[in-house]
C-alpha cells in the first residue's frame, strides 16, 4: 500500500470562531498560529499531512511504503458496509489509512515518523495502522533511527473486531524491540487519543510529550461519569493533569515542538560505556549525551573530527558521514595527565606552573590549555593535559605513549603529576596484553611508593 499525502488545504475562511473561548480569530492569522487560538491558545486538530509538514525540515520529507491491506473479516455492516466508510474517508482524506509514516529530519537529525489522522474513521486503531506502526518500529530499528509517533485515535476500530484489539499486541513488540535495542523513541500525544491507542504504543514511548490540553485515557469522561455515577474532577484526562500525575513527561505549545524535538534527538546521540567479561557480556555502565575526555581515541582510530560534527549539527546542517563510511583503523591510547598525587589517593597538588613542556609530534596529540604562569585550582579537574597516541597496532601505540610522557614535563611549587603512576600502568604486563580489569589502579597503587 502507498500512501500519497494530498495536497494542504489551503481555503481558509475569513473568520473563524475559536470552539474555546468562542472569540473571533482572523483566518489567516489561525494558519499562521498553527491553528492555534491566539486568545485562548486552544490547539485545533491537525490532518497528518499538515503535521508533517510542521514538524520535519521543509522538503525532507520521505513517506516509508508498505504493502498493508484493509480488509473486512466480519463483513461488518452499520448503516453502511464497512467498505463503503473506507472509501470514502480515502476519498474524503487522500489517505490510504489512518496513519502516515514517513522518514525525514528535524534540523537536520534524521527521524522516522507515524502520524495518526482522525479524519479517518476517528484514527482508529485496525489491522492496517497497526502494521503501519510496526513497519515504521521496525524501519527505525533496522535504521537505528529515532523514533516520533504522533497520536490522534478514538482507539480500536470496532468493524475488525477482535483483530483490531490485537494490534495493541502487535505494536507493543514492535515498541519493545526499540527498546531491547536502546533506540530513542517518542510520543506526541495531540486530542483526543483513546482506547486501544492509549493503552500501547502513544504511552510506550521513551518520552511522552503532549500538546496544550490534549486529552488521553482509556474510557471518555462520559463513559467514566455514567458508570462510577460520580462527577470527575476538572480538567480530568488532560496533558495537564496527566503531567501532575507523572502519566507523561511535558506540556508543549505546538509552536516550540520542532525545538523540544530537536533537543530530545540532540541527546540520542551520545556516548554508551560497557564493560565486557571475559565470556562476552556486556554490562551498561553509562550514557553521556556530549562530548567525552576519550573522543580524542575515537578520532585517531576513525579520523572523524567529532566536534567539527557537533557545530555543524547545532547549526542546523546534516551530518557528512554515514556508520557504513566510518571504518576503525590501527589503535589510540589516551592518558589524562593530572596535577595530582597518586601516592596521597590522587589528591588534588594545586598551585603555580612554572614550566610546562609537552611534545606533540607524528602520531602523537596533546590536548591542553596549560602553560607556564597557569595557575592550578583546587576548586575544579586538575586536567593539564590529554596526551593520545596512534600505531597500526596496540603494542606501538603504548611505546609511543611511553616516549611521549618521558617528554612531558612540569614543574611548580607544590604541583605533582600523575605520570610517574601512567608509566607504571603502561609497564604492567596485565595492560601490556589487555587482560587488566577495574582492579588494576587498586593493584598498583598498593605497591611501593611512586618517585
Amino acid at each position: 500500500m502507498t500512501t500519497t499525502a494530498p495536497p494542504l488545504d489551503t481555503h481558509v475562511p475569513d473568520w473563524i470562531l475559536c470552539p474555546g473561548c468562542r472569540a473571533p480569530v482572523y483566518g489567516k492569522r489561525f494558519v499562521r498560529n498553527d491553528r492555534v487560538c491566539p486568545h485562548c491558545g486552544r490547539h485545533s486538530s491537525l490532518t497528518a499531512p499538515e503535521r508533517l509538514a510542521g514538524l520535519l525540515d521543509p522538503g525532507g520529507a520521505e513517506p516509508l511504503v508498505h504493502p498493508v491491506r484493509t480488509g473486512d473479516p466480519l463483513g461488518f455492516v452499520d448503516v453502511r458496509a464497512y467498505p463503503e466508510r473506507l472509501r470514502e474517508a480515502r476519498e474524503r482524506t487522500g489517505l490510504d489509512e489512518a496513519v502516515l509514516c514517513a522518514r525525514g529530519t528535524v534540523r537536520g537529525l534524521p527521524l522516522i515518523v507515524a502520524v495518526m489522522d482522525f479524519r479517518f474513521l476517528g484514527g482508529s486503531l485496525g489491522s492496517a495502522v497497526g502494521g503501519l506502526i510496526a513497519h515504521a518500529a521496525d524501519t527505525a530499528l533496522r535504521e537505528r533511527t529515532p523514533l516520533l509517533l504522533v497520536t490522534a485515535s478514538g482507539g480500536a476500530r470496532m468493524q475488525e473486531g477482535a483483530l483490531a484489539l490485537m494490534q495493541m499486541a502487535t505494536t507493543s513488540q514492535a515498541m519493545a524491540r526499540l527498546d531491547e535495542a536502546g533506540i530513542l523513541t517518542m510520543s506526541l500525544i495531540t486530542d483526543p487519543t483513546y482506547g486501544g491507542v492509549a493503552a500501547s504504543f502513544a504511552s510506550l514511548s521513551d518520552v511522552i510529550i503532549a500538546e496544550p490540553g490534549a486529552r488521553m485515557g482509556f474510557a471518555g469522561a462520559r463513559v467514566i461519569e455514567q458508570t462510577i455515577r460520580q462527577s470527575l474532577p476538572p480538567g480530568f484526562q488532560t496533558a495537564e493533569s496527566l503531567l501532575s500525575r507523572g502519566f507523561i513527561d511535558l506540556v508543549c505549545p505546538r509552536s516550540g515542538l520542532r525545538t523540544k524535538l530537536a533537543r530530545l534527538l540532540s541527546f540520542a546521540a551520545g556516548e554508551v560505556e560497557f564493560l565486557v567479561d571475559d565470556t562476552g557480556d556486556f554490562y551498561f555502565m553509562e550514557v553521556n549525551c556530549r562530548i567525552q575526555v576519550e573522543h580524542p581515541v575515537t578520532e585517531m582510530v576513525t579520523g572523524v573530527d567529532l566536534v567539527r560534527e557537533q557545530f555543524r549539527v547545532a547549526a542546523g546542517l546534516p551530518l557528512e558521514l554515514s556508520q557504513s563510511g566510518v571504518a576503525p583503523r590501527g589503535a589510540a591510547i589516551e592518558c589524562r595527565v593530572n596535577a595530582e598525587d597518586p601516592a596521597r589517593d590522587f589528591l588534588p597538588t594545586p598551585g603555580p606552573v612554572e614550566e610546562f613542556t609537552a611534545l606533540a609530534g607524528p602520531f602523537v596529540r596533546v590536548d591542553t590549555d596549560c602553560f607556564p604562569g597557569h595557575r592550578v585550582s583546587a576548586a575544579y579537574d586538575p586536567l593539564l593535559a590529554k596526551v593520545i597516541t596512534w600505531a597500526p597496532d596496540r603494542a606501538q601505540a603504548r611505546e609511543r605513549m611511553r616516549r611521549a610522557l618521558d617528554e612531558f614535563h612540569v614543574s611548580g611549587p607544590g604541583v605533582r603529576t600523575n605520570i610517574p603512576f601512567l608509566r607504571r600502568v603502561l609497564d604492567d604486563p596485565r595492560f601490556a596484553d589487555g587482560t587488566h580489569t577495574t582492579s588494576l589502579v587498586a593493584d598498583l597503587t598498593s605497591q611501593e611508593p611512586l618517585g
